[in-house]
């Protein structure tokens, strides 16, 4: 079985970025490798074990190998923040959507950030979706980027 590796990923972690690419298939954002040689390299490097499903046959769709999005919980206290914010920003007499131009411009942004999954189409650091076109941290006038700084900020009419 193959799996495909986050180049971003793996540059993260000193000597696997040069394993793989002496024994994988580049593939632009990833780099194609077999499991088991995956598994030795993250061995000889001293990393842990990575566990994924076993395929229900030997056809299955390769597995995609990436930063973890945040957990359940995590996410669902980013979703009440954000309700919070949004009911707060638009009880203040701000807009509670940006305009179709600002939602274009911070989804160009997120869509080319390190931290964005193209496999998922989600953020890495709080695990929106990224191509969300009806609601979405993108969508909201209270939002802003996660990251740190942010990206792109909280949008008020003017800003």
């Amino acid at each position: 079985m193959k799996v495909y590796v986050d180049k971003k990923v793996a540059a993260k972690t000193t000597g696997l970025a040069e394993k793989l690419a002496a024994l994988g298939e580049d593939n632009g954002h990833f780099v194609t490798i077999e499991w088991a040689d995956y598994g030795k390299i993250r061995h000889q490097l001293g990393l842990p074990p990575v566990e994924f499903p076993k395929p229900v046959n030997k056809a299955a769709a390769p597995v995609l190998v990436h930063p973890p999005l945040p957990g359940l919980g995590t996410m669902a206290k980013n979703a009440a923040m954000a309700v919070a914010q949004t009911v707060i920003h638009s009880l203040t007499g701000n807009p509670l959507y940006v305009p179709e131009g600002v939602f274009n411009q911070r989804q160009t942004i997120c869509r080319g950030c390190d931290e964005f999954l193209p496999d998922v189409r989600r953020c890495s650091i709080c695990g929106c979706n990224c191509t969300n076109t009806w609601v979405g941290k993108m969508r909201l006038a209270s939002q802003k980027c996660p990251s740190t700084p942010p990206k792109w900020d909280v949008w008020t009419p003017g800003t």
